[in-house]
């Protein structure tokens, strides 16, 4: 055991430089969307402005998406929007989508709601908008848009629409907080109401919470890359541009993305370096945040 230790010792001893330019970088990563002036205006704006959803228009847009069901008609728009205005919280996000099955909302827009929860939300577009550029935000919400599209397409031809969809959701035991009768619709009234306020100032509470700790190890993991990216032990990838390279990339940044099993937020910072290494390209890099998802 004092061998190991002595060992250990004499490698981190020998890797100094590497070590301090893993804490330069993600210092350096960190100021970037929160430090360095006007980044921190989206980053945090966005920030506070998910919160105000979250308090403000998610309820009516649950609302609606139960009105609609109960009217029996299409409910792809009010579920995308109850997503887009959700926590970001997965826990909380999957536990509303096994109510809204309860509820008897159709698997197509709970799944709807599923995926543009992960995808989809005001903070997740503005930190890779901060980090990667606009074109990889447009390239996101395409690529998103397109798979919902695939799974209500899927669900509607593949998979039977029987009573296991009325059972899958009561698999897990206990009752889901979730579950509690759906607020009515806001109104120009809620905004003077100091409950909606304190509402907004406890989603921004526990969204902070939430999103430390990944926050945190993305930054870690992102310097880390960038350090590495700078050695000369870094793994290239010489894919070569054109079509057969993107290619390429759409197969290898899933692959990656599947196997790390991260969650949103924390690959935003490493997809970004990913990409700054140039070991993938936008292709990689979208297919890497969705399969992470």
């Amino acid at each position: 055991m004092y061998t190991l230790f002595v060992k250990l010792a004499q490698f981190l001893n020998g890797q100094q430089a590497f070590f301090a330019d893993w804490f330069f970088w993600t210092l350096a990563i960190f100021r970037h969307p929160f430090v360095m002036w006007p980044f921190p205006l989206m980053t945090y704006g966005a920030f506070f402005g998910s919160a105000l959803l979250q308090a403000f228009a998610a309820p009516r847009w649950r609302a609606r998406l139960l009105a609609r069901t109960a009217a029996r008609r299409t409910a792809a728009w009010p579920a995308l929007a109850l997503g887009v205005t959700g926590p970001p919280d997965w826990r909380t996000n999957l536990a509303t989508f096994e109510a809204l099955l309860r509820r008897g909302v159709p698997p197509a827009a709970a799944f709807t709601y599923l995926l543009s929860s992960y995808n989809l939300t005001l903070y997740f577009f503005v930190l890779i908008t901060v980090n990667n550029g606009p074109q990889l935000t447009l390239g996101h919400l395409i690529a998103v848009l397109l798979m919902i599209a695939l799974v209500r397409l899927g669900l509607r031809w593949v998979v039977p629409q029987g009573p296991l969809w009325g059972q899958a959701p009561v698999l897990r035991a206990g009752t889901s907080p979730q579950e509690a009768p759906s607020p009515p619709a806001s109104s120009p009234a809620r905004l003077a109401s100091w409950r909606a306020w304190l509402g907004a100032v406890w989603a921004l509470g526990r969204d902070v919470k939430v999103l430390f700790v990944p926050l945190l190890l993305g930054l870690l993991l992102a310097g880390f890359l960038a350090a590495w990216g700078r050695s000369e032990s870094f793994v290239e990838l010489h894919l070569g541009g054109g079509v057969a390279g993107q290619l390429l990339n759409a197969l290898i940044g899933p692959l990656l993305g599947s196997v790390t099993f991260m969650v949103p937020v924390l690959n935003i910072f490493v997809g970004a370096w990913l990409w700054k290494t140039e070991f993938l390209a936008y292709a990689g890099l979208v297919g890497f945040f969705l399969a992470t998802v």
